[in-house]
């Protein structure tokens, strides 16, 4: 049997879409830029301009949503996620309250769930995805005895909701369709087949179905043949739904709004201008040759190479086979180039260009950076040239950069609110209730020790029939870091503020908040709480040192306190008694002898 050509396959992708569906993945195709796939050419003249595909796509919304991640997710930029463990909540609140050991507990579980789920990577790639297409859900799991965080497409999922929570999903749906190609040895070619997948993902299991195969446009079959049945039997559905900057809507809205929603029609009127500008520059790049009062014979061009005699075709689409060797008539197209000369014998022949004139360019150039810079600002996205920024300045300080950049970090400051609290923090919840549920199916370094804290925040909740079990998610803060890379004089002024705060009397902050402070400025500044015990460790260290070598100059074991010399036989007098003329130093005199005093 022969395969589906292109238009059923068209049409089946087409059927097997949703409204909501297609609503995403045109948005989608709008970001990266296939919206247009399967138009006309933008030099086909036998349809109209409005319908061509643009030659030129300005990847707009792409640009924005990546300038965004960036710089809300980028190096550096990652929220320090921490339950306070300076503070001792449990005074307050000795139900879920933590003390400040097992927040320190708490916080090195944060920093290993992270670590080994790569938090930091794909809480980009979840929030690119949303700027995409609005909607994104995160499927947390284990793979391999390790977390892991997978970012699924929402247009193919259908999810459900929990009657009391309409941010929590019960169960989550997989559907779409998709074409394969295999080589048909009968026909000689390649057979394209499609094909129906489906997953269902609940709180007991994880089934995926064996695809069916769909033969005509009008068949919609529901694979029900189990393929693969996973039981993780975490009692609730792994799988967080982040709306991107979901507005006040209407009940049973389960999708937020893309960066570009509203804008696709600017988006059109930007590759439109664009793509005329560019078709009007190569025109004007190779003006038109015209020849007046030219015989009849002299019409005939002179003979070339295969590669260079040869007719490009009307629509510019590409070159035709050469013609013969000698042309003549006006489908012709003379030969030109370096070296090639045109000769006539009548005093009538006249050759002359067409040509545009110097700002024939710019109407259309202005409407474009005129749309383009309206396109920018309905985005959110600031762009500056980067020599520009430089020119004249060796060192920008952040704060400079942050003025440039002022419309943009407002909107980023609202995306890290809403992302953080909506599905970063969810996440995380996420791996915490999979950590206390996976015992020794995870290897994660001490997981023990982290289920033990996280399992108070697990709780029956009502009495008899009404009784179920409610997480509660813990107390967890976002720092977010710094938008732009402090310049040298930058870093020198935090480092030096947050000494002056620290040493000052009475100290102001504490050495932890000290060292959250400058955290940006060192790398090597991960786990806070560690570090400042490691600090204090060193301190202590050092001091212990430093009593060793004085009790050492003073005689002194350091094991009692010193003995007087008086009360040794043949020991001198009190009143002849100096510590420096007694280990035959000399009696410091002058600032020496003050500096020693205050020694």
């Amino acid at each position: 049997m022969s395969g589906l050509n292109a238009s059923e396959i068209s049409a089946i992708l087409s059927a097997g879409m949703t409204p909501r569906a297609v609503q995403i993945d045109t948005y989608q195709r709008y970001y990266d830029g296939t919206v247009y796939d399967g138009r006309p050419k933008f030099t086909d003249g036998s349809v109209p301009l409005a319908e061509r595909a643009p030659c030129v796509v300005y990847p707009a919304a792409r640009n924005a949503a990546i300038s965004f991640s960036t710089l809300c997710l980028g190096e550096g930029r990652f929220p320090l996620i921490t339950s306070a463990s300076s503070e001792d909540d449990s005074v307050f609140d000795d139900r879920l309250g933590l003390n400040e050991a097992d927040s320190k507990i708490l916080d090195a579980g944060i920093l290993k769930a992270s670590d080994q789920a790569r938090l930091e990577t794909v809480s980009q790639q979840i929030l690119e995805a949303s700027l995409a297409g609005g909607t994104t859900a995160a499927l947390c799991s284990i793979v391999k005895g390790r977390l892991k965080v997978s970012v699924l497409d929402a247009k193919t999922c259908e999810p459900t909701f929990a009657d009391d929570d309409p941010d929590c999903v019960t169960k989550l749906v997989i559907s779409y369709r998709y074409i394969t190609s295999e080589w048909d040895p009968m026909e000689r070619s390649q057979r394209k087949r499609a094909w129906q997948y489906r997953r269902v993902i609940d709180d007991q299991l994880d089934t995926v179905y064996q695809p069916v195969e769909i033969k005509s446009v009008d068949e919609f079959p529901t694979p029900s043949i189990e393929k693969t049945k996973y039981l993780h039997a975490f009692g609730f559905c792994p799988v967080v739904w982040y709306k991107f900057c979901a507005p006040i809507s209407a009940s049973g809205e389960i999708d937020g709004k893309p960066i570009h929603w509203g804008l696709c029609s600017l988006i059109d009127a930007v590759n439109l201008a664009l793509s005329q500008r560019h078709r009007a520059a190569i025109y004007c790049g190779d003006p038109q040759a015209i020849e007046t009062g030219v015989e009849d014979d002299e019409m005939r061009m002179p003979m070339g190479r295969a590669s260079e005699d040869r007719q490009a075709s009307s629509d510019m689409s590409g070159w035709k086979e050469p013609l013969s060797q000698t042309r003549s008539g006006p489908s012709g197209v003379r030969k030109k180039g370096t070296g090639t000369v045109w000769r006539y014998t009548s005093p009538d022949a006249k050759v002359f260009y067409l040509m545009l004139g110097g700002d024939a360019l710019k109407s259309l150039d202005d409407d474009a950076r005129d749309n383009v810079k309206k396109l920018r600002e309905a985005l959110g996205h600031v762009y500056i040239d980067p020599e520009e920024l430089l020119t004249g300045s060796g060192d920008v300080s952040g704060k400079t950069l942050l003025m440039a950049f002022f419309s943009q970090v407002a909107r980023c400051n609202r995306i890290r609110e809403d992302f953080g609290r909506m599905c970063l923090l969810p996440v995380l919840n996420m791996l915490f209730r999979i950590i206390l549920r996976s015992g020794k199916g995870l290897y994660l370094a001490g997981a023990d020790k982290v289920a033990g804290v996280l399992a108070r925040f697990e709780q029956q909740v009502g009495e008899g029939k009404n009784a179920k079990t409610t997480w509660f998610d813990p107390s967890l803060r976002l720092k977010w870091g710094d938008y732009f890379e402090p310049s040298d004089i930058d870093e020198s002024t935090r480092i030096t503020n947050a000494i002056a705060a620290l040493t000052s009397s009475p100290s102001l902050i504490t050495m932890k908040t000290a060292v959250a402070h400058v955290k940006a400025i060192f790398p090597d500044i991960q786990n806070i709480d560690q570090y400042v015990d490691a600090l204090m460790k060193e301190a202590q260290a050092k001091a212990a040192a430093l009593h060793d070598a004085m009790a050492a100059m003073s005689g002194n074991n350091g094991d009692s306190e010193p003995t007087d010399p008086a009360d040794k036989p043949g020991a001198p007098s009190a009143g002849a008694r100096s510590a420096p003329a007694a280990r035959g130093k000399p009696k410091p005199t002058g600032p020496a002898r003050s500096a020693a005093a205050a020694t």
